[in-house]
């Protein structure tokens, strides 16, 4: 290796008091020689002088090495996650449902975040970066059923989380008309059996599986 190669890079999300980890990536000459190790180390330094106590990052449970890192910097796995591809013509098989889907307005988005345990500030992160946030609702009192962050340019609903399964046929059904002329729609369900079950019943694709990693600074 010369002495300004590049051999590894990390993109990291920023949200009120979890960073996100997408991306950690070591050139396939430098990998077990330290560097994934000293990218952690930098991030966790970061959040740390930020004032954000915990970080995240999914996983592929085939990663070995990947997978013995994180525990080592004190990350355990959370949940599974499945991706899975499903076809509109799923739809047909999947209940009608009886939730409401809109947008999801920032005012709610904290609620929402709760409801659906997810981090503090996520929701308004995605929107701010042009991603559509939808919200299933049960009426009359608009208690939260269910919610998405579509990101138009993969044809990815993720996370696609739903408390009550009347929202998962509504929610779909919002995704296929921001995206007409697209033949399916990847869904990532987050330690959901129920939802994977309903979907690849209906005729979905399991693409992969993936393991959700958390821990504390």
């Amino acid at each position: 290796m010369g002495e300004h190669d590049v051999v590894g890079y990390t993109y990291l999300q920023e949200y009120q008091d979890t960073g996100y980890i997408r991306i950690v990536i070591v050139a396939p000459h430098a990998r077990r020689r330290g560097v994934g190790r000293a990218l952690m180390e930098v991030v966790a330094e970061r959040l740390r002088g930020r004032g954000i106590n915990s970080w995240c990052l999914n996983v592929r449970p085939n990663n070995h090495a990947a997978c013995a890192l994180y525990t080592q910097m004190g990350m355990k796995v959370q949940y599974p996650s499945t991706v899975l591809r499903v076809p509109w013509t799923a739809l047909a098989a999947v209940p009608a449902g009886s939730a409401t889907v809109r947008e999801l307005l920032p005012a709610r988005d904290r609620m929402v975040e709760v409801e659906f345990d997810l981090p503090r500030g996520q929701l308004g992160h995605v929107r701010a970066s042009g991603r559509q946030v939808l919200e299933a609702v049960r009426e009359p009192n608009q208690e939260p059923a269910g919610v998405t962050v579509f990101n138009s340019t993969f044809a990815s609903a993720f996370p696609f989380r739903v408390g009550d399964i009347e929202a998962v046929g509504p929610l779909l059904g919002a995704i296929r008309l921001l995206v007409p002329d697209h033949e399916f729609v990847t869904v990532v369900a987050d330690d959901d059996a129920r939802l994977v079950a309903m979907l690849t019943a209906a005729g979905a694709l399991i693409k992969d599986e993936i393991l959700h990693l958390y821990g504390r600074l």
